[in-house]
């Protein structure tokens, strides 16, 4: 089970299966992923290239980012 923590504000459970979850969490994300650490010490899955695809900010998703406040995190 992950929470999806999308940038419109709205959060849903969602679970990851096992089988094909890179390409499962790439289709959430809109991209390719990339692992960054919250300020709690788990990980976020964001998307790689979100800001070259000039996304929206997730201000939620950046609150919880270890360096959320300089770089803030984009997309679901």
């Amino acid at each position: 089970m992950a929470l999806l923590i999308k940038s419109d504000g709205t959060k849903e459970n969602i679970d990851v299966p096992e089988k094909n979850r890179l390409e499962f969490l790439q289709k959430i994300v809109g991209g390719y992923i990339e692992m960054v650490q919250t300020v709690t010490g788990k990980v976020l899955i964001i998307d790689e290239e979100g800001k070259l695809k000039d996304k929206k900010v997730n201000e939620d998703a950046s609150r919880l980012y270890i360096n959320g406040k300089e770089d803030p995190i984009v997309g679901d």
